[in-house]
């Protein structure tokens, strides 16, 4: 009896659940779901959104137009035939042409609205701008920016509180979304543990055979950050640890090298490309020495977080860029502060030498000279003049020609990564006649091939370096901004930093040229190799 009760009240609760679920998923659906109705800054914002609601609108239309037939004959095969099949084509037609339609005006009507608003709003936004207001994008309105008062209410705020003042609607959603995906892992839970024939490089990493890429990332960072060689200058064996934790995560990073690491231990992979440890950390999460610049990449931000079971919220991920940026403006309005106080010798020396450690580091020049380039061209462009026009063009062209640029490498990686794998294939088949006869020195079309092996590796490493790039010059464009238009000090102090500013980029772009090979960042991933090479022999052969 007490069974039938409960089975009963699970039963209704279920029932009232659904009913509640679907209650949710009947709300009618508002304009701005399907179209940008937000407050465009200016007549361009305005053209873009506007041009975006009928592209979509348009697009939108045609399609319901197409698919509505199609799905209305094949309802209507399902219940009367054939005859069902036409009757339902007919009326699906009927249908994808009054929605069609409707969707098509719809975009046209709110793009042409979005436009109008755009006109409306650019004198207020000319004025605005010339005063010296900031456009928030959040808040869609003009504000007097105050970096005193950002900075004392975004660090301050812990994820946690930062959570609590999200609506609970949206939270709601976030979980049930990510409900569904835990079931969905829990499936993959429950698969056997997998049996390896060397489970050394899942034993460095701490992660167990049967891992998946995110948990083998993650544990990556954690253990590579612990062990870094910076955090223990002391200890002659932290870089072997360092090394050894590097390329446990590049065997086991690639699905290919992985497979073959599972099956034959480290001699299915022994030929495979290797990166040097160091320099594939700087890569992928950046020097620490560079954080008080730079802050925490969003690749490093993403996989310490990385739970899969629960993935943080978009908005949260929003909030701790936000602050990543709010964190770096402050550190570098500190730095500022000796040039805008009058103390520009003091300010040159701290600088050169600031300069000259972080040059020292992996990626160490390249990183210098990014970062007093983007900081030299936002004070030129803030102070104006000739000098500030052009800079507008050079930022485009970088921008543009960075994007363009990680496009064609990620070709030239997927294609090398082709040729690696023939050339692995090719070195093992000479390695294993080799043995059967008898052969222990390793013969020189086998090194030669070795070599193309570890030049297969850097399309891959500049892919990653320019991504790096991307995610840096986004963040301190929005950093420096933060500092020059910062109105808790006057006009005079802004200033000040805009010409400090200069002078330390000139500084760092110095100091990291001088630590720049001629050819540049391609010169600096093949030098990554060769140290790599000189030093594998003494990690094959014990």
């Amino acid at each position: 009896m007490t069974s039938t009760n409960q089975e009963s009240s699970e039963k209704q609760l279920s029932t009232e659940n659904n009913s509640v679920t679907n209650a949710e998923n009947e709300r009618p659906p508002k304009l701005s779901d399907f179209y940008s109705l937000e407050k465009p800054r200016d007549v361009v914002s305005g053209v873009t959104d506007g041009a975006g609601n009928i592209v979509k609108g348009v697009l939108s239309g045609a399609a319901l137009m197409l698919t509505a037939p199609i799905k209305g004959a094949y309802d209507g095969h399902k219940e009367g035939g054939a005859l069902g099949a036409l009757k339902g084509f007919g009326m699906g037609a009927g249908a994808g042409i009054l929605g069609g339609a409707a969707m098509a005006v719809g975009g046209v009507a709110t793009g042409v609205y979005q436009i109008g608003r755009g006109v409306y709003n650019t004198p207020g936004s000319l004025s605005a701008s010339f005063s010296g207001k900031d456009w928030d994008p959040k808040k869609r309105e003009w504000i007097v920016y105050n970096l005193a008062e950002e900075s004392a209410r975004i660090l301050s705020m812990t994820d946690e509180d930062f959570m609590a003042s999200l609506d609970p609607e949206k939270i709601r959603e976030h979980e049930e979304n990510q409900k569904e995906e835990a079931e969905f892992n829990e499936e993959n839970e429950l698969q056997p543990q997998k049996v390896v024939v060397d489970p050394e490089f899942y034993d460095v990493l701490g992660v167990a055979p049967n891992a998946s890429q995110a948990e083998i990332k993650k544990k990556y960072y954690l253990r590579a950050k612990e062990c870094h060689p910076d955090k223990h200058p002391n200890d002659p064996e932290a870089h072997a640890k360092f090394q050894k934790i590097g390329e446990a995560y590049q065997v086991l990073s690639d699905e290919k090298t992985r497979s073959r690491y599972d099956q034959h231990g480290k001699a299915g992979v022994s030929e495979s490309p290797k990166v040097e440890a160091a320099a594939l950390y700087a890569m992928i999460f950046g020097s620490e020495k560079f954080e008080p610049l730079i802050g925490e990449l969003k690749i490093t931000t993403t996989i310490v977080q990385q739970d899969e079971e629960k993935k943080p919220h978009p908005e949260l991920v929003e909030f701790q860029q936000t602050k990543r940026e709010v964190q770096c403006a402050v550190n570098l309005v500190q730095k500022l502060e000796q040039y805008v106080s009058g103390d520009i010798t003091g300010f040159e020396s701290a600088a050169n030498e600031e300069a000259i450690e972080l040059s020292r580091s992996s990626f160490g020049g390249v990183l210098l000279n990014l970062i007093g380039t983007i900081y030299i061209e936002h004070a030129r462009a803030e102070l104006g003049g000739l000098s500030g026009i052009s800079v507008n063009f050079s930022q485009t062209n970088r921008y543009i020609g960075t994007r363009i640029n990680l496009v064609n490498k990620g070709f030239a990686a997927a294609s090398t990564a082709s040729e690696a794998q023939k050339l692995t294939i090719q070195l093992e088949e000479l390695k294993k006649k080799r043995l059967s006869t008898g052969g222990l020195e390793e013969t020189d079309e086998e090194k030669e091939i070795s070599k193309k092996l570890q030049k297969a590796s850097i399309p891959l490493m500049s892919v990653m370096w320019s991504l790096t790039t991307i995610d840096i010059e986004s963040t301190l464009q929005k950093v420096c901004t933060k500092v020059t238009h910062d109105n808790s000090v006057s006009a005079e102090a802004r200033l000040a930093r805009k010409r400090g500013l200069v002078l330390l980029g000139e500084i760092y772009c110095q100091k990291g040229q001088e630590n720049i090979p001629k050819g540049g960042i391609e010169d600096v991933l093949v030098q990554a190799q060769s140290q790599l090479l000189r030093q594998q022999p003494q990690e094959t052969n014990p």
